[in-house]
């Protein structure tokens, strides 16, 4: 079986240029994808630092709260944070 070959449409040299607002919205709308894909990889690198630090936190809070007969931070002591 022969398969028909799919044809390209005709594209004038002006579909490609900043003479053509529908591409120059393209390229806006590109560019705004492209800088919120670097936020949210400069945000998920924060975060896991973030989250790194909390990690280290824990056991010294958790062992304070051991110690001290704190069962949660949700209680009394929460006025003293």
């Amino acid at each position: 079986n022969i398969q028909p070959q799919e044809t390209q449409p005709d594209v004038d040299d002006l579909t490609f240029t900043d003479h053509n607002p529908e591409f120059v919205k393209f390229k806006e709308r590109v560019n705004e994808w492209l800088d919120l894909d670097d936020d949210l990889k400069t945000l998920r690198e924060a975060t896991k630092q973030r989250n790194a630090r909390k990690k280290e936190l824990a056991p010294d809070i958790l062992e304070f709260m051991k110690l001290n007969g704190i069962e949660n931070l949700h209680t009394k002591f929460i006025e003293y944070l």
